[in-house]
């Protein structure tokens, strides 16, 4: 369990098991003050919505951050391998000292290498 963090990246993976299973309260119950998304990950989801397989009305009140100029270039430096919303989650985690909660191994396993702590799914429940 993530504890003590100013902020919690929640990556789109965490954004659509907790809204399929309308449970998108309980990472904000879990951290209040911490748990946030960025807009390029929010993006990732919206279009899930867009096409009917996830619910509009969740994460209504998840926080968006928008990276500033060097955690977009940062984020641009990371291998494609990840997603658009693991890329800009982990550039915002690295620069704001943030954690990441993921579902996608190779992304949970690049932020461990980097100090980064990690939580997923399983994890929150």
């Amino acid at each position: 369990m993530i504890a003590g963090h100013r902020l919690v990246l929640l990556d789109t993976t965490v954004l659509t098991n907790f809204a399929l299973v309308g449970q998108d309260n309980l990472p904000l119950r879990l951290w209040s003050d911490a748990a946030r998304t960025t807009t390029t990950a929010y993006e990732e989801y919206v279009a899930g919505v867009a096409i009917g397989v996830l619910p509009a009305d969740a994460w209504r009140d998840l926080i968006q951050i928008t990276l500033d100029e060097e955690e977009d270039a940062f984020a641009s430096r990371l291998t494609v391998r990840f997603g658009a919303g693991e890329r800009s989650c982990l550039a915002v985690a690295v620069s704001r000292s943030g954690a990441l909660a993921s579902d996608d191994l190779p992304a949970r396993q690049w932020a461990r290498e980097h100090g980064i702590e990690v939580t997923g799914t399983i994890g929150i429940l």
